[in-house]
């Protein structure tokens, strides 16, 4: 990805061509014989495909960048990995409209895959009354329109007919759309439509810490983006229940509206401001994989945990995946049966950890029972009994369907199993995880400096013979823990040194 103001001149005319691609001859070198355009993009692709972390895709960009610079050659595979995606601050967008409306600027030929705007830099000069959320920079640059004088290089390769370039007609193909510290209500109706219209092809948006007045809002935007497939929402809020959509020509449906079909949402940081935005989202979307997240317990109020729950059952039938995350240290858990606060059907996936709530039943409130497509089911936290939980799930008047040939419930990965372990074992075999044929657990074993022979940049990577011996009476100790699942071969104990 390219960060603005790091632009490369690949985007820009080169005053000095080096023509690779064609036979030529230095004073006093041997010829050069030329090299196809094929072996150029091979060349190009390997640079980039090299970059695995975050300082080596900002020495690519840079490599990338500086290989633009050598020939014409160069330019059309390395701006496609320059421009494959865009991220920018409100501080940015003039220098970037400036740009855009340049004779020579070519960005559109860079088949632009995603575009990020945030608007939280800290400028002092800035207004006050334009900072952050309330910042105009989304709404220049929907509504930032050039008309294109004649004979320019973008109206002589473009292939549109217009003469007039908006952002849209820049990145026709967009397919990731991320919008951070918006503030709905900055933006003009001719803006809005311009979003409505222009970005049909975008299948992940993320939305972060934007607000909006009304669901409305929020439904008309997800009702703009036909082939969305992928929704992450982090602290964003709406702020009434109005629903009634900005745009005339809009219809946001009744009680029964048609609802987008989801690979994926992901909502993190829920907290009872969140209500209203997982009202809308119900009425929006269904959805296969669903995660949600809490930072704290005080966060999973019954309004939000009701909410959904609601979400849940509106999408129930296509859910595949469950998660729900609180985020708070197991210091805080004070001992929380699991087992009291869910009613699970098939399935559930639990990341990290989940801690104590209130003797209030809040996440009673989520309803898994009718989710027959629930697949796998992961139990991530810290220092909690996992076989309340097992009791209820085996108990729930939804049954997996055991004359399927392909079974629900494959697999269970447990953080912590159990304190009891022979109640434990019997609860796995009932009818409910007769289908299972793995259940992955963590087997810990610390270690310190003597315990290595060898190390690499702080870790070790070759423990003493005493240490891989304390690890597998672990691991035999949890099979004799558990000996109906050993006899089963489902146990898949997952090693883990920790240095301390």
């Amino acid at each position: 990805m390219l960060k603005f103001p790091n632009m490369h001149a690949s985007s820009l005319p080169h005053r000095q061509d080096l023509p690779l691609s064609s036979t030529h001859r230095f004073p006093g070198f041997m010829t050069i014989p030329a090299l196809p355009t094929e072996i150029l993009n091979l060349i190009i692709d390997e640079c980039h495909s090299q970059s695995s972390g975050a300082d080596d895709r900002a020495l690519t960009s840079a490599l990338l960048g500086t290989l633009s610079l050598v020939s014409r050659a160069f330019v059309p595979q390395t701006r496609s990995y320059l421009f494959s995606e865009i991220a920018m601050y409100q501080i940015d967008v003039p220098a970037f409209l400036d740009l855009l409306e340049s004779p020579f600027c070519t960005i559109y030929l860079a088949n632009t895959q995603g575009f990020v705007l945030s608007t939280n830099w800290y400028v002092a000069s800035e207004p006050h009354n334009q900072r952050q959320q309330r910042s105009p920079a989304l709404d220049r640059l929907l509504t930032w329109e050039f008309n294109l004088p004649s004979g320019t290089a973008t109206q002589t390769t473009t292939t549109s007919s217009e003469k007039t370039i908006t952002l849209p007609k820049i990145m026709p193909n967009l397919k990731k759309l991320g919008l951070h510290w918006i503030g709905w209500d900055t933006l003009s109706l001719a803006a809005r439509e311009r979003l409505h219209w222009g970005f049909q092809s975008v299948e992940e948006l993320s939305l972060w810490n934007t607000t909006m007045r009304t669901q409305g809002e929020f439904m008309e935007l997800l009702k703009s983006l036909p082939a969305l497939q992928s929704l992450f929402l982090d602290g964003c809020v709406i702020y009434t229940s109005q629903r009634k959509a900005a745009l005339e020509n809009v219809e946001l449906g009744g009680e029964e509206p048609t609802l987008l079909n989801l690979q994926r949402i992901n909502i993190m940081n829920i907290s009872n401001r969140n209500v209203l935005l997982l009202e809308a989202l119900g009425q929006s979307a269904r959805t296969r994989v669903l995660e949600c997240h809490f930072m704290n317990y005080s966060d999973a109020e019954i309004s939000c945990t009701t909410a959904v729950g609601n979400l849940v059952s509106t999408t129930s039938a296509l859910l595949e995946k469950f998660s729900v995350q609180v985020q708070a240290s197991a210091a805080l858990r004070d001992g929380f049966d699991l087992g009291t606060y869910f009613r699970y059907p098939e399935s559930i996936f639990i990341p990290f950890k989940l801690f104590s709530l209130p003797a209030d039943e809040r996440l009673a409130q989520i309803d898994l029972s009718k989710c027959p497509n629930l697949k796998h089911l992961a139990l991530r936290y810290e220092d909690v009994d996992v076989t309340p939980f097992l009791e209820r799930l085996s108990g729930s008047s939804f049954q997996p369907d055991t004359t399927s040939s392909t079974p629900s419930l494959k697999t269970i990965f447990f953080k912590h199993l159990a304190r009891h372990w022979t109640q434990l074992d019997d609860v796995l075999q009932r009818s409910y995880f007769s289908s299972l044929s793995e259940i992955k657990y963590p087997v810990v074993v610390t270690y310190g400096y003597d315990d290595a022979e060898t190390w690499i940049e702080g870790r070790a990577t070759k423990f003493k013979k005493h240490l891989i011996r304390e690890m597998k009476q672990s691991v035999e100790r949890t099979f004799d823990l558990l000996p109906k699942c050993k006899e089963r071969g489902i146990l898949r104990p997952m090693e883990e040194y920790v240095k301390f």
